[in-house]
Formats: C-alpha cells, sequence, structure tokens
C-alpha cells in the first residue's frame, strides 16, 4: 500500500472531527445535568420572587416587648411576633424609620437587633438610626425619617428586636415620649430557600 502526502492531512481532520463530537457529548451531558438543578424561576414581582414571598415588618409594642409583625396584603398588622419559617430565610432588603418625640435636648439612636431566639445574649445589631434631639417642647419636635438599602439575612433560629436609647444614662431615663403613634419602624424583604 502505498502513501501520499494526504493520508496524513486526512487523520489529522479525523481526529479534530473525533475531538469536536467528544467536546459536543460533554457539553450536551453539562447541559443536560445543570437543566436537572433546581433552580430560582422568574416570577412577577421585581425581585424575582413570588408576591407570596415578599415581607413587610412593622416594629411595634416599642415601649414594652419590642417586636416586629408581618403586615398582611389587606393592609392588616399582624399581632404574633414574625419568624422565618422552618427551611426559609428572610432577606431584608430596606429599613424604614419615621418618627418624632419632644424630649428637648435628648438625641437618641434606634437599634435594631438580630437575636438568637434561644440564647437572647446572643444578638448583633443590624441597623441604627440617630434621631435628632428637640429643639422645643411643643413646636419642634426631634426626630428622624431614614431609609436604608441593607443586607441581612435571618433564619428560623432568630428574632428581629430593638430598642430606642438615649446617647446617655441620663437621657435613657428621658426617651418615654417615644410610642406606637408616632414611631414607625418597617423592614422590607422577602423569604427565599436556606441553603
Amino acid at each position: 500500500m502505498r502513501r501520499t502526502g494526504n493520508d496524513g492531512r486526512i487523520a489529522l481532520v479525523c481526529a479534530l472531527g473525533l475531538l469536536a463530537i467528544m467536546a459536543a457529548a460533554v457539553a450536551v451531558t453539562s447541559v443536560a445535568e445543570a437543566g436537572n438543578a433546581p433552580r430560582r424561576q422568574t416570577r412577577s414581582t421585581q425581585v424575582g420572587v413570588a408576591p407570596s414571598d415578599l415581607v413587610t415588618l412593622r416594629g411595634i409594642d416599642i415601649t414594652s416587648n419590642p417586636k416586629f409583625v408581618r403586615v398582611g396584603t389587606d393592609g392588616s398588622i399582624g399581632s404574633t411576633e414574625f419568624f422565618a419559617p422552618t427551611g426559609r430565610v428572610l432577606v431584608a432588603t430596606d429599613v424604614l424609620l419615621s418618627g418624632t418625640y419632644r424630649n428637648v435636648g435628648v438625641p437618641a439612636t434606634l437599634r435594631v437587633f438580630l437575636e438568637n431566639r434561644t440564647t437572647a445574649s446572643t444578638r448583633t445589631i443590624v441597623h441604627a438610626a440617630n434621631f435628632d434631639a428637640a429643639t422645643n417642647s411643643s413646636e419642634r419636635p426631634g426626630g428622624v425619617q431614614t431609609l436604608s438599602a441593607v443586607g441581612f439575612v435571618m433564619d428560623a433560629d432568630a428574632r428581629l428586636t430593638f430598642d430606642v436609647r438615649g446617647t446617655s444614662a441620663a437621657a435613657n431615663a428621658s426617651v418615654v415620649s417615644l410610642s406606637n403613634s408616632n414611631v414607625v419602624i418597617l423592614i422590607r424583604g422577602y423569604l427565599a430557600n436556606a441553603e
């Protein structure tokens, strides 16, 4: 059998063709495996989650037992404290604080905590905002209005709580005119599957 210069080229073309077929097979297998993996579905809200997964929480019981409850789709405010459901997490996207108080010369700070449900001493501040000091007890109340982008995650083992503290020990005793009627604390976010 006589060999020609074309034999080497033919072998090279065949080898390259075989490599291309093998690469295509690997790519098809990878795409098929990725297609079987769970993925986030595009939904009809701006953050890509189902409307039922959007969460708005409101701080209540400011002076006695501060906690967050869920705001219903009908505008109602829940009566029980909000916890992320088992297997889910709350992804907080922003905090809105609006309010006034009339303690002249007493600035104060709102602190929002993420706290372990079984060990209350295990907690950390996830948001803080300052109230300005009031300058006049009747006409010029101190106050604040903030909308802050945040990014914290709360799982089913945690709760959200908050407090309002003066900037000194003496001021702490004076921060008494804050009430549910003149301070609104909202946390907005959405529920997602825990990883």
